[in-house]
């Protein structure tokens, strides 16, 4: 026959009959209790017999059990804060404005966009013709239906391996030095570029070389595997580089191929930092994300001497390749660095890789935007707006910058008086700052 009676929580217990004064837990709550005696029988203790033994104390069941693989550890992102005397200072000074410098770099690209060009087919065509002894030489080709191998052929004949007005023939080299320089100027630029200078110089420089090198590699074998295995990657870029492709479709092609793999490219720096034990702040985030554009700028510029300037394009040109071109990647990724380090508790949460990628989209549109744009409107020769986008997006940096630093003078009070989201090993958890 068993015994049954009720716990306070209101669990039905059962137990044998032989276990009459015996301590048990309950099951639902783990409350000790004392099992009654069958009906009919009472405790008969003699009187030098000691009373029942007291139940142990209450201990509530723990809410949750550290998982045995995985370390107690945790990720804070730093929480804003007011800067230091000596930091505010400095960036209501002139040491706060250096970030428009970019600003001036856009300055070759005016002179560019504003100056007389002639396409290829006219300045060969002017140059036979200055040049009778060259006739032979070029032979029987139309100017206006030359193909590249025909190019190629055209250099090895021309006077000094270049068309009339270019500034350097066609198997200079003197490009990367060009390139050397860019890339010491852009150095120099972001170390000082915000005060305070939370990132290490080293840091710095390996972030640029890191996109310049294996970061280009990265993206050129994501366009090789995309074009043959991915039909929408191939799409994008075919609609983007197609000479014939209307505007829609060339700015979704740009938008959508060159300007998310880009910008996913040069943010890869900044991710890996944000995914550091240490805090990283919007600062820090902005250089690193500044010293990557400006590698794969500089990059992206040896590329195009290499395949397409040396032999026929004039000195503006490579101003605007190494300097107005590495500014404006430079802009890009700085903004990426900042909106990335301002929505990292994002791309914090529980997602698949396919969550992840599209909420990684969603914080880097407008520069994603801005570089599509920019390519579409130099595809179509819109050369005016193109300059006015330039600075369109130098002043989205402007405000990322200006807006980071209103946070932490405590502008927004009332943002900063809530909680803050960590991350833990446990999983997520709200905090008081």
């Amino acid at each position: 026959m068993a015994i049954t009676f009720s716990c306070e929580c209101g669990k039905r217990l059962k137990t044998p009959d032989d276990w009459g004064g015996r301590w048990v837990r309950c099951t639902a709550c783990k409350r000790e209790l004392l099992v009654p005696l069958p009906e009919g029988e009472s405790f008969r203790l003699a009187d030098d017999a000691p009373p029942p033994p007291a139940p142990p104390p209450f201990i509530p069941p723990p809410v949750w059990q550290p998982v045995a693989h995985e370390p107690p550890t945790t990720r804070i992102r730093p929480a804003i804060a007011a800067p230091s005397e000596e930091l505010g200072d400095a960036e209501r000074g002139w040491r706060g404005y250096l970030h428009w410098l970019l600003l001036l770099a856009m300055i070759p690209l005016g002179f560019h966009t504003f100056q007389k060009h002639e396409d290829f087919a006219t300045r060969l065509e002017r140059m036979v013709e200055s040049s009778p002894e060259l006739q032979d030489a070029v032979g029987q080709l139309d100017p206006e239906n030359i193909t590249q191998d025909d190019i190629e052929g055209l250099f090895k004949v021309l006077p000094g391996n270049k068309l009339a007005g270019a500034l350097h023939g066609r198997y200079s080299l003197i490009h990367w030095g060009y390139a050397l320089l860019a890339a010491m100027l852009f150095y120099a630029f972001v170390v000082v570029a915000l005060p305070g200078m939370p990132a290490r110089p080293l840091h710095l420089l390996w972030s640029g070389l890191f996109t310049g090198t294996l970061g280009v590699m990265l993206l050129l074998a994501i366009q090789f595997v995309g074009m043959f295995c991915f039909c929408c990657i191939g799409a994008w870029y075919v609609a983007a580089l197609h000479p014939d492709a209307p505007f829609g479709p060339s700015l979704l092609g740009f938008f959508l191929g060159v300007g998310l793999f880009e910008e996913l490219i040069k943010s890869l720096p900044v991710i890996w930092r944000l995914y550091r034990p240490e805090p990283c702040g919007w600062r820090e985030a902005c250089l690193w994300g500044m010293a990557s554009g400006a590698g794969f700028g500089v990059s992206e510029g040896i590329f195009y001497s290499t395949s397409y300037y040396n032999g026929v394009e004039p000195a503006t040109t490579y101003f605007v390749r190494f300097l107005s071109c590495v500014a404006f990647h430079t802009m890009l990724s700085g903004s990426c660095g900042i909106l990335l380090q301002r929505h990292q508790h994002h791309l914090d949460a529980e997602r698949d890789y396919f969550d992840w990628a599209i909420t990684f989209m969603a914080i880097i549109s407008v520069p994603m935007f801005l570089h599509g744009l920019f390519n579409t409107l130099a595809k179509k020769e819109m050369e005016v707006a193109q300059l006015f986008l330039a600075a369109v997006s130098f002043g989205w940096l402007a405000y990322l910058i200006r807006s980071s630093r209103k946070r932490e003078r405590g502008l927004e009070e009332q943002a900063l008086a809530g909680p803050m989201v960590v991350r833990t090993a446990q999983g997520t958890r709200i905090v008081p700052r």
